[in-house]
């Protein structure tokens, strides 16, 4: 899946991501994402040939649209980073940004794992995954997860397992 978009801006957004990401990777979608924006100036150095105001208020507002720019950006580096895709930002050069989104990487590896000692409380639960022996490789992973708030009901709990037998891809070896 290629999503072009500049981004989205919501405080929210990571507590509602996450069933997304689940979703995507149980039905092996990979998200890749393309910032139309292209390359974004500095209007410091404008070509409009008009003096830019200089002094503290300047570069609070500076730094203020910048940060709304990284911000609105944070949710498709999320899904990107979650289901293994491409982010394409900060370049001009929409047909490069085309092929790398919609170009499968030669090799990738995908790794599961069930928490031990499940805690419900709604938290965000913190993942890191290391490469042993690296030696040109990258790893891609989620950052973490968000715990459920209660255990799932009986019901919720074979629904689950249903739907993770459906979608559930064949075991490579």
């Amino acid at each position: 899946l290629v999503l072009v978009s500049p981004g989205f801006f919501d405080r929210t957004v990571d507590y509602a991501l996450d069933p997304v990401i689940d979703s995507a990777l149980r039905q092996g979608i990979v998200v890749n994402a393309l910032n139309p924006l292209g390359l974004a100036t500095n209007p410091v150095f404008s070509a409009e040939g008009k003096t830019m105001p200089r002094g503290p208020e300047f570069a609070i507002a500076i730094r203020i649209k910048q940060e709304a720019s990284d911000t609105n950006e944070e949710p498709l580096m999320a899904l990107v980073d979650g289901t293994g895709g491409t982010l394409f930002h900060n370049s001009n050069d929409y047909l490069a940004g085309f092929q790398a989104t919609t170009e499968p990487p030669e090799v990738y590896y995908l790794l599961a794992f069930t928490p031990s000692n499940v805690q419900y409380d709604g938290k965000f639960h913190k993942l890191q995954v290391k490469l042993a022996y690296a030696r040109g490789l990258s790893v891609q992973a989620r950052r973490g997860y968000f715990a459920l708030k209660e255990p799932p009901t009986e019901a919720q709990q074979l629904e689950k397992e249903i739907r993770d037998a459906m979608y559930a891809l064949p075991e490579v070896r």
